[in-house]
């Protein structure tokens, strides 16, 4: 999460073992609703040994398990998958039509310069050309490569070799400087465009290779072979690669990785003048020709980590040019990694991938933009964005109504989340194609690394260009159309629902307003929710990183809300033994509480809040493997599906009548230990 932060709604989990086949199936229907039903009692252990029924399932004992077990124990992992469920089924289903679109343009002709059509059938064929061995770039691609390399190692100083880095910006669209830089909205104007030094992170895992030794030492051998791949000695390769990994440690002991793996944006944005950036290695100045900037309109700049970039810059001296020639020359070998000619390649494949595959994911790689449009041309109809829309109006009219009955907000609070709801934008579907430009023919060039260098150069010129521009103010920028996810822009105070969503079970044209409401409605009321949660709540009406825009009484009342919220959740368990990080969540699970409660609020009826608990429980339907679960806990910021499902459900009164939960049930939760967004 960087200056220009996103939210997304993603999926969670249902257990498997590596086989794959399912835990027996106790792991997937344990009970996750707090701390007396994270354990079975001794005197039920017996029980867990008897034959299992289906029918022995109720929404009282798993109401995650008894809405959607048939439905996973019929599910199977491929090979290459390590999980599969609604949003990774949706998104497989996405991308074979994607690629059948992508095929059927290949196959057509005389499409004219510059257009969707034209570029995806030229390079598709270029890649197609390329696997195949047609079309054989390996002499010209090595002298590409080697000019480039030798001009990194022809430096004799840092400064050389930071014109040397500026040279490649705009030769190559070279973005591994090793100042890190982004383009976004500023914070204090989101109008306006910003520059953010982001947190060096280098050629691997900054946190491991500082804390852990071994993977230091693999790190170093992988950078070992690729420094011996342009022809230096394999001893003396050695060496410089552990300079460089000594170097990253350095860097690495004054970055704040609990930061890097759980960002807070008022943490990572701190303003500096351009004068206070200089010091006796680098200025913004140097930064800017590093770069290749020449235009800008800026002030000031933010940096993520300000001890970690003075460190990392007072480092960029000649005493380190070496080390920081060689960690570019790795750098730019990294970057061209799936178009290498013979002499740079680490390993050959074992095992050759089919010409249409590898064509496939290079359009869909390098033509994203252009995929996107194609899809949602094809896809996106004018019949499921006005009823989503429509849903979306719904919703939010909805949000207001629990905002002005909320007992814990003052009358000021109020007012204050009221005029963010009348100002929040939505954005549904896809937006209006490019206008097309017929120069961008010349974007395929005569091999994959020329057509890569190209699209870098474009890439980056498109970052440099946003500097002399006003801030992005069309929020399906911030998401492609055949991407099935949804994201709130707290910086443009909207929200995206993609096209790609707008499929069951999140939403069905052919279902009633109720069942959409349960799946993509608690979706949309989940990204509406993150402009309230506990990073959105930084963010005013307009946008701007102000945390004052609501009263500071209304602040702390939110505060003690979180941390109610955060103990909730802190109960639950994966695996029996593997538990739920409430603070790592606590956004996320603010947002699936706070769709969930504006969901029933609308549905009304027990009958209609029924359908809206059960599609609910269907959109996170998941099955993954076990390993791929306790990895999830460590890193994700969504809790686990089962957790998303039960966790949630079991905080609304409404659940208890209409399923007859009582107290002698797992599922059940003390009214005064359920928690509610508003």
């Amino acid at each position: 999460m960087m200056l220009l932060q996103q939210s997304y709604i993603q999926s969670g989990v249902m257990i498997m073992t590596k086989k794959p086949h399912l835990l027996a199936l106790a792991a997937m229907l344990c009970v996750l609703t707090g701390c007396s039903a994270a354990t079975v009692p001794d005197e039920e252990s017996s029980k867990a040994e008897e034959p299992f029924s289906l029918s022995d399932l109720t929404a009282g004992s798993d109401f995650y398990g008894y809405m959607n077990a048939e439905e996973l124990l019929s599910m199977t992992l491929e090979e290459s998958e390590n999980s599969t469920g609604s949003f990774a089924m949706v998104a497989k289903a996405v991308d074979e039509r994607v690629t059948e679109l992508i095929r059927g343009i290949a196959d057509g002709s005389g499409y004219a310069a510059g257009t969707n059509e034209q570029l995806i059938r030229d390079l598709y064929h270029l890649a197609a050309d390329t696997n195949s061995g047609k079309l054989d770039s390996d002499a010209a691609d090595t002298e590409t490569l080697d000019a480039l390399i030798a001009s990194v190692y022809a430096a004799g100083s840092m400064r050389e070799l930071i014109q040397v880095w500026g040279d490649l910006a705009k030769k190559i669209g070279f973005q591994d400087q090793p100042v890190s830089l982004g383009v976004g909205a500023d914070p204090d104007d989101p109008t306006r465009n910003f520059i953010s030094l982001n947190t060096f992170a280098g050629l691997g895992d900054l946190e491991s290779v500082t804390n852990y030794d071994y993977k230091a030492a693999n790190f170093r051998d992988d950078l070992k072979e690729q420094l011996a791949l342009t022809g230096i000695d394999r001893d003396e390769a050695k060496k410089r690669a552990t300079n460089i990994v000594l170097m990253m440690m350095e860097i690495g002991s004054v970055t704040d990785f609990k930061l890097m793996d759980d960002p807070d944006i008022e943490k990572l944005y701190h303003r500096y003048t351009l004068d206070k950036l200089r010091t006796d290695t680098v200025s913004f100045e140097d930064i800017c020709t590093m770069y290749g900037i020449e235009d800008y309109a800026l002030d000031a700049v933010s940096i993520e980590q300000p001890e970690q970039y003075f460190k990392l810059v007072s480092l960029m001296d000649d005493a380190h040019l070496t080390e920081w020639q060689d960690e570019t020359v790795c750098a730019l070998l990294s970057s061209f990694a799936q178009v290498l000619p013979e002499k740079y390649k680490q390993s050959r494949q074992s095992v050759r991938i089919k010409d249409e595959d590898f064509a496939d994911s290079t359009v869909k790689m390098l033509l994203g933009k252009e995929v996107g449009e194609v899809y949602a041309a094809a896809e996106c109809s004018e019949k499921t964005v006005a009823e989503v829309t429509k849903l979306c109006k719904d919703i939010i009219a909805e949000y207001k109504v629990l905002v002005r009955d909320c007992d814990w907000l003052s009358g000021e609070g109020k007012k204050c989340m009221l005029e963010k709801l009348d100002q929040m934008r939505l954005f549904v579907g896809a937006g209006e194609p490019h206008k097309v430009d017929p120069a961008d023919a010349k974007l395929i060039g005569g091999s994959l690394m020329e057509t890569t260098i190209r699209f870098a150069q474009r890439q980056m010129k498109e970052m440099l260009e946003g500097l002399t521009k006003p801030a992005e103010q069309d929020g399906f920028a911030a998401m492609p159309p055949n991407v099935v996810n949804a994201c709130y822009i707290p910086e443009m105070n909207a929200f995206n629902i993609t096209a790609a969503i707008c499929h069951a079970p999140f939403f069905d044209p052919d279902a009633d307003y109720y069942r959409n409401l349960g799946g993509i409605g608690t979706v949309i009321g989940h990204e509406i929710s993150h402009g309230f949660d506990n990073m959105g709540m930084k963010y005013d009406a307009k946008g701007s990183l102000r945390a004052d825009w609501i009263p500071q009484a209304d602040r702390d009342a939110f505060k003690a809300l979180q941390d109610r919220v955060v103990e909730y959740y802190n109960t639950f368990k994966v695996l029996d033994s593997f538990p739920v990080k409430g603070r790592k969540t606590l956004g996320e699970n603010l947002a699936d509480l706070s769709g969930v409660q504006c969901a029933l609020a609308i549905a009304k009826t027990p009958e209609h809040q029924k359908t809206v608990f059960e599609q609910y429980s269907h959109v996170w339907e998941e099955l993954i493997l076990d390993s791929d679960a306790k990895e999830q806990l460590k890193g994700d910021v969504h809790a686990p599906a089962m957790v998303r499902c039960n966790a949630v459900v079991a905080c609304f009164d409404e659940f208890y009548e209409i399923y007859g939960v009582t107290e002698s049930d797992p599922m059940y939760v003390a009214p005064e230990d359920r928690v509610r967004r508003w």
